[in-house]
């Protein structure tokens, strides 16, 4: 697939389809000038973001692979995480909800998926969607939440109200991930931690150290599950995906 970059200009931001980029290619997406994806089609496992790969870790070290998944991605970008667990773990079922759907259409227009069998999308706030999910049969053994616009999320991804409905939703022993980007406010991750702490009885932190101390900006990732994680599986299937950071049980 060769592609020449591609720009989407909206009336709330500008994103930028960037081909060529990562060491292996693939394209990278700029929402307002912040990468917010990289995707090689060519090679799903090709992830190139640090804090994609700390969460294919996790899927990794939960779920084998010759077993299907039943996911929910809350925040779409470019559908790196879709792809890879649809290659990964073929036959899981997965629904992305994405608030701006002309975003949505303009990286499946420009970057189809290989196999969207599986695949479901909603357009919808994803905090407004979640409320709904009381109502709704499904249950996830993954929840992605990687709600942002920009370096901007929403704070309710940081309430207890909200990650209340989501472990609702879970299937037992399901997990549920959060992205907290520091850069989006000082608080967020400590906020996105005390609302997954009140919520579920493990909580994992994932990061550089000088991140969690917060003397540098980037990404936290959170896992929270209700059940005993296998930190050890963790920090193997981390290292699998060449990360350097180590899990660090916050219970």
């Amino acid at each position: 697939m060769h592609l020449t970059p591609a720009t989407l200009e909206t009336d709330q931001f500008r994103a930028v389809l960037l081909p060529g980029f990562g060491t292996e290619g693939g394209y990278s997406l700029l929402v307002d000038e912040t990468t917010q994806s990289h995707v090689n089609p060519d090679d799903p496992e090709d992830l190139q973001l640090p804090y994609v790969r700390t969460i294919a870790a996790i899927v990794d070290a939960l779920f084998a692979p010759d077993t299907t998944v039943n996911a929910l991605h809350l925040g779409a970008g470019a559908l790196t995480l879709p792809r890879f667990v649809t290659h990964t773990r073929p036959g899981s079922s997965q629904r992305v909800v994405e608030l701006h759907g002309d975003l949505l259409d303009f990286v499946l227009d420009a970057i189809p998926l290989n196999d969207p069998s599986g695949v479901e999308f909603v357009v919808a706030d994803a905090v407004a969607y979640v409320e709904t999910l009381a109502d709704d049969a499904a249950r996830f053994d993954l929840v992605v939440v990687d709600v942002y616009t920009g370096s901007d999320a929403p704070e309710a991804v940081a309430a207890s109200q909200f990650h209340t409905a989501l472990r609702a939703a879970l299937a037992p022993g399901g997990i549920v991930v959060v992205n907290a980007f520091t850069a989006s406010g000082p608080d967020l991750a400590r906020d996105v931690e005390d609302a997954l702490r009140e919520v579920h009885e493990h909580v994992i932190a994932i990061a550089d150290a000088d991140l969690l101390s917060g003397t540098r900006i980037g990404n936290i990732v959170f896992a929270a599950t209700d059940h005993e994680p296998d930190v050890d599986a963790l920090a193997v299937a981390l290292t699998a995906r060449g990360s350097l950071v180590a899990p660090d049980p916050r219970d």
